[in-house]
């Protein structure tokens, strides 16, 4: 991934569901999928800042020298959610190309256009 930032907003915060506060389930989930040995409900209860604390974000594990960069990374976490909710709602299209070069779209309920 590059970086352990990178890592972590790939790993975990952009598998669905998409969010910055990573809950124990999730958390599980991705740590079992990269392979981690022993039990990860575990090691999340031992990362929680507090005790009862149901989430974990990248701040409570590594100091973010750009604290700016947290917000814009919340930013586009949530935007990339909400793309992939829109993709699921939208009809189907498709773009083809006519005889004389330019894209035609269709796709269900919609009229043809260039």
């Amino acid at each position: 991934y590059g970086s352990v930032k990178v890592g972590w907003r790939v790993h975990f915060e952009q598998a669905e569901p998409c969010s910055v506060h990573i809950r124990a389930a999730k958390f599980c989930d991705r740590c079992e999928a990269l392979g981690l040995p022993g039990s990860a409900a575990r090691f999340f209860r031992g990362l929680r800042p507090q005790p009862g604390r149901k989430y974990l974000t990248f701040e409570d594990l590594w100091d973010n020298p750009d604290p700016n960069e947290a917000s814009t990374a919340r930013a586009r976490v949530l935007n990339a959610a909400r793309m992939r909710s829109r993709r699921r709602r939208s009809s189907p299209t498709a773009s083809v190309i006519s005889p004389e070069g330019s894209a035609v779209l269709r796709g269900q309920g919609s009229r043809e256009r260039t």
